[in-house]
């Protein structure tokens, strides 16, 4: 980061991401685990739009792989949360 613009994107990513985490903290110390992979389904959008963002400002490049990963990640959590909120089936 070398630009005062540069080192505020990166401030309103941190924010956004502090406030996620906020938010997904209390839904979990509340128990509400379906609002938990409901707030994680809808974050995997976020790493398209930083991707977009991203490839509109300086191209496609090595940025980019961070924000897959974290995709990645996203995605399999968010699986792994709406697999544990099923209801046992009653075979």
């Amino acid at each position: 980061m070398h630009t005062y613009a540069e080192t505020t994107f990166v401030r309103v990513y941190g924010a956004r991401t502090a406030l996620l985490g906020v938010v997904g903290f209390t839904f979990v110390t509340l128990g509400m685990i379906r609002s938990f992979a409901l707030l994680f389904t809808l974050a995997t959008v976020l790493p398209l739009l930083d991707a977009v963002v991203i490839v509109s400002r300086i191209g496609v490049g090595r940025e980019l792989l961070r924000h897959a990963a974290i995709l990645f990640v996203l995605a399999i959590v968010s699986l792994s949360l709406w697999r544990s909120t099923r209801s046992p089936s009653s075979d």
